[in-house]
């Protein structure tokens, strides 16, 4: 007999505190992961953020929920949840443990339910309860800066990984010399701001430029992500990193802010987020005036930090061109909604932000 036990904000936190827990084989969520769940501030002391699965005593499943509110056409503010993280045990698939999940995380959400970053079986699944409907897709690219061989081959090509990490330092240190004799650093007047808090000024900022977008972040929010990350930076994974399936460690990841200024007018807002030499902007506020400088700093702060690969949605920075580039890829990124909250969706077009949903956590 297949139960599903959910967990609301109290409940899960005391669960992290359990002795149940400290035992698992498996963990459904890591303890920081929790924590900033329950720090979240959309969300109800009502809602459940995380789903448990269970068989015979021993859980066999789980599924994420991470509570947010979208903009109406009138302003109001609606609730919508978003799936974050499904999994089932590998000896207990082909038994409908994920589609029960699914659709007791529609019953649970009054079917307010969205979901992104998710491969062709799980949209297959979505699709399977008729629940579901496209909201958006973001286009944008990955820049590839710096040969990255060996942390990509190296676990399937162990043998090779030596060969491999070998190559990557030759190429990329030809490379660099290459862009630092090249590179013409910040245009005159701009200077940078780095920080891991919205001061006063970029708050302001942020609510004045949020205007077009579905779920408009506000300072608030920027804030509890940036301090709430669901990723310990650590040489080594710690015990509840190893019982959990999904990422709760890594060597390096750091998220912050950065200020773009000219001399004394503020230019633009951005949230970045660089793991393992991967930069991502999850958030980023800035007119079309703005471009060539946040651009241009974006290459500064790259070429300091020795990052090989960059993930951009923002659609001014889609079609920038970007010096010291090796390779340049499309990408996108679908979002699909449930069929609940359509009707209280403003008209397009509406701006989603690539952080948006759990994106800016990892």
């Amino acid at each position: 007999m297949l139960e599903v036990q959910s967990l609301n904000r109290a409940e899960l936190l005391a669960f992290i505190e359990s002795d149940d827990f400290q035992r698992m084989a498996v963990l459904p969520i890591s303890r920081h992961r929790a924590l900033s769940q329950a720090a979240n501030p959309r969300a109800k002391d009502g809602d459940v953020l995380l789903l448990r699965a269970s068989s015979q005593g021993r859980m066999v499943g789980y599924l994420g929920i991470l509570p947010d509110t979208f903009r109406t056409l009138n302003g109001m503010r609606e609730p919508i949840y978003w799936m974050s993280c499904i999994w089932t045990d590998p000896a207990m698939r082909g038994q409908g443990i994920a589609e029960k999940l699914v659709r007791e995380a529609l019953r649970v959400t009054d079917g307010r339910l969205l979901g992104t970053e998710f491969t062709a079986a799980a949209r297959k699944l979505y699709d399977k309860t008729g629940a579901f409907a496209p909201l958006a897709t973001l286009k944008g690219i990955r820049l590839y800066r710096r040969l990255a061989l060996g942390p990509l081959l190296g676990s399937r090509l162990p043998r090779w990984k030596p060969l491999l990490t070998f190559a990557d330092r030759v190429v990329n240190a030809l490379a660099d010399v290459r862009w630092r004799f090249g590179a013409r650093g910040l245009p005159p007047g701009i200077s940078l701001v780095f920080s891991r808090s919205l001061g006063e000024k970029a708050a302001l900022w942020v609510d004045a430029h949020n205007k077009d977008e579905l779920f408009a972040r506000s300072a608030c929010e920027l804030r509890w992500i940036l301090n709430n990350p669901w990723l310990l930076t650590a040489p080594m994974p710690d015990r509840d990193s190893r019982r959990y399936h999904f990422s709760a460690h890594c060597r390096q990841f750091e998220s912050g802010l950065v200020e773009i200024w000219k001399e004394e007018e503020l230019l633009a807002v951005v949230l970045y987020t660089l793991r393992e030499g991967h930069f991502q902007l999850p958030y980023a506020y800035f007119g079309e005036p703005a471009t060539d400088a946040v651009t241009k700093t974006l290459e500064y702060c790259w070429l300091l930090w020795g990052v090989h690969t960059a993930t951009l949605y923002h659609p001014l920075l889609a079609g920038a061109r970007f010096s010291g580039t090796l390779r340049k890829k499309a990408f996108q990124r679908e979002y699909i909604m449930g069929c609940a909250s359509l009707p209280f969706l403003p008209p397009p077009p509406f701006r989603i932000q690539p952080g948006d949903g759990d994106a800016a956590f990892t």
